[in-house]
């Protein structure tokens, strides 16, 4: 966040060389059922960021729930990933790309359409709107931003690009190293170590806060993290923490919502710290029936955390515009339901619409009904 702010298209496995070799073991874990849990932790990274851009006093760390959700999508995603190459042996890799899109891009196009249209007069004297729009729409903006503090308006997307890089490079490192199920999970934890230090040495040789908290390569430690604990979980290796160890996690994630922005030891300890929290609550919350699951499942989090991707997008430069000349209470409570109002319209139209797109077989099916009827109708005149 920015403080203004075979075929082609198939990834195949086989014998040794298959992403899980033990056939057993996968059979009996089952897919990942849908788990409102997750969707109230989304939540409550979704109010942590909104919270830290209306600037309200005790929640200056709250940039942090970005990387909240980088574990959840590195977890989520890989556990689509290994669930259908263990029931297909393969991943289509188009399918997978073309689901993400029909997911994402409705909403953002929606999103940037609407900026186009109104921050020519929210900010008149900026004239380079539509580039920052374009570097947003190509999923550019953690490396501008990090390099030229651009897009700025719109400076939050950097991270949807950081998950973007992810959603197409991660399913092609499964193609290219196609590693047994004991290397993969082997090498997922050490390539999170190696992520830290990366990003700690980044710090040390003098880089600036933007330039090492916006770029995908020094932010990649929660998303391998997430799937870390995915191939753990596919294959039956995953580990039952304590009740009370989910409770402490979300301590822990308030506690470390008061560290502040542009403090380097945040970006070294600080993410680790919520990347394990947030990990420890995905362990617990696997298993029903704890108190973090009671906490996380009520309602008003779980619906929070569905419309959460369009919360994201609507909410920062709603929240930048007001808070030049408003009180953060202002911003808080009028840009907030402003963005809670506008995002949940747009989960219930463009996102619908576009998870409504996401099997190619429907668009033939219903291309050919409709043709169907077409020459019904014609026949009949």
């Amino acid at each position: 966040m920015s403080r203004n702010e075979g075929p082609v298209g198939q990834i195949q496995t086989d014998g040794a060389g298959a992403l899980d070799t033990d056939r057993t073991t996968q059979a009996a874990v089952a897919a990942l059922p849908h788990i409102p849990a997750l969707d109230g932790l989304r939540g409550v990274a979704i109010i942590m960021v909104m919270l830290f851009h209306a600037r309200v006093p005790g929640f200056s760390g709250g940039y942090l729930g970005v990387d909240v959700f980088f574990v959840l999508s590195g977890f989520l995603i890989t556990s689509i990933l290994l669930e259908e190459q263990s029931r297909h042996g393969q991943i289509a890799y188009g399918r997978f790309v073309l689901r993400r899109m029909t997911r994402l891009m409705p909403g953002l196009l929606t999103f940037l359409a609407a900026y186009l249209a109104v921050a020519p007069w929210a900010w008149p004297d900026i004239h380079n709107h539509a580039t920052q729009a374009l570097i947003s729409v190509l999923y550019l903006a953690d490396y501008t931003v990090a390099l030229w503090e651009m897009p700025l308006q719109i400076g939050h997307i950097w991270s949807l690009s950081v998950e973007e890089h992810f959603y197409l490079f991660w399913p092609l490192i499964l193609l290219f190293v196609r590693p047994s199920a004991q290397k993969l999970r082997r090498g997922l934890i050490i390539a999170w170590l190696l992520a830290i230090v990366w990003r700690s040495e980044c710090l040390t040789v003098g880089q600036s806060w933007n330039e090492v908290y916006f770029r995908f390569d020094t932010r990649l430690s929660g998303l391998i993290l997430g799937a870390s604990l995915a191939a753990w979980r596919r294959a039956g290796a995953g580990v039952r923490l304590p009740d009370w160890a989910g409770m402490v996690a979300l301590i822990c994630l308030g506690v470390l919502a008061q560290l502040p922005w542009g403090w380097p030891p945040a970006m070294v300890w600080g993410v680790i710290g919520i990347e394990m929290a947030t990990g420890v609550l995905i362990l617990v919350l696997l298993n029903s029936g704890s108190a973090a699951s009671q906490v996380l499942s009520a309602a008003p989090l779980v619906a929070t955390g569905r419309i959460s991707y369009g919360l994201y997008l609507w909410h920062y430069p709603i929240f930048v515009y007001l808070r030049a000349e408003q009180h953060w209470a202002v911003v808080l409570l009028v840009g907030g339901g402003l963005s809670f109002a506008v995002a949940a319209l747009s989960f219930v139209t463009v996102e619908r619409w576009g998870m409504s797109l996401r099997n190619p077989g429907g668009w033939s099916r219903r291309f050919a009904q409709a043709m169907g009827r077409i020459a019904d109708d014609t026949r009949k005149d």
